[in-house]
């Protein structure tokens, strides 16, 4: 069932590219209260062919715009703008809700439960299917296929969002994970080859850690914890679920992630207070210098440009794992349409011209992760910079979806993606003396109790 999304990815620009669900790119940033704003735009409002300023019963056209932080204030502001044109063409306005990653799916989950989902959000990988269970997802399938052309996205990006015959979202970004290294610290320990697989890093990783300097930093409670494990298990041809989509931790690919991550930890080339750091801390010793290796979505490459260091930064090819395999791992995300909006045609619109022109967001700087309209990526932005041209060349070409060895997301990935029960796994991992296995195993009860709940709803 394998197949590198480099097979699906293949760039108008002859580039192979990447990717599919999850939030570090997003989840990164903590941008704090939810906020609601409405966008008006006073003068002379302009009409857009086949739009309305007002519904079929004369009232004015408001849309509730729920979005996640995929980025911090400058992709806030990018996106009230886009808001704010939309309305000065069409009339129609915005409630715009950014809502904070912390217990996000509970937040959506309560609106639709209580009537009040918004009209259109963005959202993490597996969103939709949640919601398409309880009714809430309008299906998108005859939209795409009648308002955008063929290459439009990504490929296999629109594929990932079908649950049966329904397609739950519009493809909205792409993430993809990988291991950004120090140039100026190799440089300055003599480093000249990078790893190619587990020991040399491990090897590395030894050398580098000296004087309060670690070869490797990782995060233990956050979102990012949770990519940690799931980066090592993917690339070690590890899975969570079975074929008969049940949990399916306990395997032996997972178990030798577990034992890695321990061994790394336990001999000091991790912080000793890497289990309680959140992914900001990580990225601060990276940034900082003080550590040299950290394993990040496309997002740090911001933070690594406002620090100006970029030209000191690069990106680890992907290496071979234990068991052969060579892959990373990626998500991509969607923009989803709820069944109770009293303006569909509307929102629809909305949804096709935002997708058009919504370039500036990645091209102010303002989004880490990368887009899965094709158009964007052909932006001088991605073309002409040095670590997403090397992300996009090293990375992407051997990146599959998170739901590996699955290519497309199902129901039951969704409790992995909202519990993210890998987090606990490896906080587990660090300050524990528990066996691996036994660990993976009480994960898979766990989740397969949460399953069987999730069936009888």
């Amino acid at each position: 069932m394998r197949k590198k999304l480099a097979m699906m990815l293949c760039l108008a620009c002859g580039i192979g590219l990447l990717a599919c669900g999850g939030k570090e790119n997003s989840a990164e940033v903590d941008t704090g209260k939810t906020e609601a704003e409405t966008t008006e735009v006073s003068g002379k409002e302009k009409e857009r062919e086949n739009q309305t300023e007002v519904s079929e019963g004369g009232e004015e056209v408001v849309l509730e715009f729920w979005d996640m932080p995929w980025g911090g204030t400058v992709y806030q502001d990018g996106v009230q703008d886009i808001l704010k044109e939309y309305t000065e063409l069409t009339g129609v306005k915005f409630n715009y809700t950014n809502i904070a990653w912390d217990n996000w799916l509970q937040v959506y989950l309560t609106a639709v439960s209580a009537g009040n989902a918004p009209d259109v959000s963005t959202g993490g990988s597996l969103l939709g299917h949640r919601l398409a269970a309880e009714g809430a997802i309008y299906n998108m399938e005859d939209f795409v296929k009648t308002e955008f052309a063929q290459d439009f996205f990504v490929d296999g990006a629109v594929d990932t969002f079908y649950t049966d015959d329904e397609l739950v979202a519009v493809p909205w970004n792409m993430d993809v994970r990988s291991i950004y290294y120090r140039k100026d610290i190799f440089e300055k320990e003599g480093i000249t080859e990078l790893p190619a697989n587990w020991e040399e890093f491990y090897e590395l990783c030894k050398k580098l850690t000296h004087d309060g300097q670690y070869g490797y930093v990782t995060s233990g409670t956050d979102n990012m914890a949770y990519w940690e494990y799931m980066f090592w298990s993917v690339n070690n041809g590890g899975h969570y679920l079975n074929e008969n989509l049940e949990a399916e931790m306990a395997n032996d690919e997972n178990a030798q992630v577990g034992e890695f991550l321990r061994k790394l930890y336990k001999e000091g080339l991790i912080p000793e207070g890497a289990p309680g750091y959140t992914s900001s801390d990580s990225h601060a010793m990276f940034l900082e210098g003080s550590a040299a290796m950290v394993m990040s979505g496309p997002t740090i490459i911001r933070e690594i440009k406002d620090v100006g260091i970029q030209d000191q930064v690069g990106i680890l090819p992907v290496m071979t794992s234990p068991s052969g395999n060579t892959q990373s791992v990626g998500s991509f995300n969607g923009i989803f349409v709820y069944n109770d909006s009293e303006h569909i045609q509307e929102t629809l619109d909305f949804v096709k011209w935002y997708s058009e022109n919504y370039a500036g967001l990645w091209t102010s700087g303002g989004v880490g992760s990368l887009p899965a309209a094709k158009h964007v990526l052909d932006e001088s932005y991605f073309k002409e910079d040095a670590l997403y041209a090397e992300l996009i060349d090293k990375i992407v070409p051997d990146t599959v979806l998170q739901a590996y060895p699955y290519t497309h997301y199902e129901l039951e990935m969704d409790l992995m993606d909202s519990e993210q029960y890998y987090k606990e796994i490896i906080q587990s991992v660090y300050v524990s003396d528990a066996d691996v296995m036994d660990i993976l195993k009480e994960g898979d009860e766990d989740y397969n109790a949460a399953l069987a709940e999730m069936k009888l709803e």
